[in-house]
């Protein structure tokens, strides 16, 4: 994003209200921002997700946690409720349009929650699902 522009500054300031009204404990949760137009700098700041990626644990880490299919069953299921919040809760609804492993990121007890938006192609998404209502 072209934070130096006034363009940027409008586009920063609409993701973070819209990432800002998502409240659902299976997504990522935006904890704060930072900007600073004249550095070119601006920032949003996400809660700790402290075991990373689940695609990270399951083919680098090699975490023994998920060796449980409980967890599993868990996980996929939290990534599930994720995506319903986000369909039917949401207004306008939201398709993620990238669940991947790299975008499902685990907490300290490996509990999963979405991440990884991609805001502002996001945007377009919505705007689209608008359009065919």
């Amino acid at each position: 994003m072209d934070s130096g522009s006034l363009q940027g500054e409008r586009e920063f300031q609409n993701e973070l209200l819209f990432s800002s009204k998502i409240d659902c404990k299976y997504i990522v949760s935006v904890m704060g921002f930072s900007s600073n137009p004249r550095k070119r700098r601006m920032l949003l700041i996400y809660e700790l997700m402290e075991n990373g990626s689940l695609q990270d644990c399951l083919f680098h880490k090699k975490s023994e946690e998920l060796r449980n299919w409980d967890k599993r069953f868990s996980i996929a299921l939290n990534i599930a409720r994720g995506l319903e919040y986000l369909h039917h809760y949401c207004d306008p609804p939201i398709i993620h349009g990238d669940i991947k492993p790299s975008n499902i990121l685990l907490d300290g007890g490996f509990n999963a929650k979405i991440g990884d938006f991609g805001w502002r192609g996001l945007r377009w998404r919505i705007i689209i699902l608008l359009k065919v209502r």
